[in-house]
């Protein structure tokens, strides 16, 4: 075991620490909640200016898992704004909760259908995606930060879409996957097929 003086954090040093990012995080959590509930035309802004600020990066993210899904919700959101024009995931909630619900709910069903989970697990996924108005982008940091085989989500979320009519939309996340993982044979040969 290392020597506690030649320790780099200290037990001490690191409960301070974390207190300190605690309080910090909780109050960022709080201010993004009301700003998803009340829903100003800031709101987007407001968000997206916490996440710049150096030190939620280095610190206050990590500590409060309610906080880091609200740093999911504005990657999503930019990245809707940017290619749509407008942010879908954030109108679908109410409350920062809420939103945390619907991406937790698209993750299950999400491992649903990467593993095979019943027959019907596709129908399940589609039905919620498109009660949510789930956009493709949204999907894709999703299938980032909770797929468990990110290469099989693409695959099997093409599938799903093709099966549905929805070419268009398998076409775009097959692209999107081939540019999260430009490596992948499998998703070059099934972008291929596709076009």
């Amino acid at each position: 075991m290392a020597d506690e003086r030649s320790s780099i954090c200290k037990r001490e040093t690191y409960q301070e620490n974390i207190g300190k990012y605690l309080k910090k995080a909780e109050a960022y959590t709080k201010l993004i909640d009301e700003l998803i509930r009340k829903k100003p035309v800031s709101a987007i802004a407001d968000i997206i200016h916490i996440f710049q600020e150096p030190e939620v990066l280095t610190g206050h993210l990590y500590v409060l898992p309610e906080f880091c899904y609200s740093q999911i919700i504005e990657i999503i959101t930019v990245d809707e704004v940017k290619k749509n024009g407008m942010a879908s995931l954030f109108m679908q909630g109410n409350s920062l909760d809420e939103l945390i619900r619907i991406i937790k709910q698209i993750e299950f069903r999400l491992w649903a259908l990467e593993f095979v989970c019943g027959e019907d697990a596709s129908d399940r996924l589609f039905m919620y995606l498109t009660k949510h108005q789930i956009t493709l982008e949204a999907l894709r940091t999703i299938i980032f930060v909770g797929g468990m085989e990110k290469q099989r989500c693409y695959l099997a979320l093409a599938c799903m879409y093709l099966e549905h009519g929805m070419a268009e939309q398998a076409v775009q996340l097959m692209e999107y996957g081939i540019e999260d993982y430009p490596m992948d044979r499998n998703l070059k040969d099934a972008y291929v097929q596709l076009r």
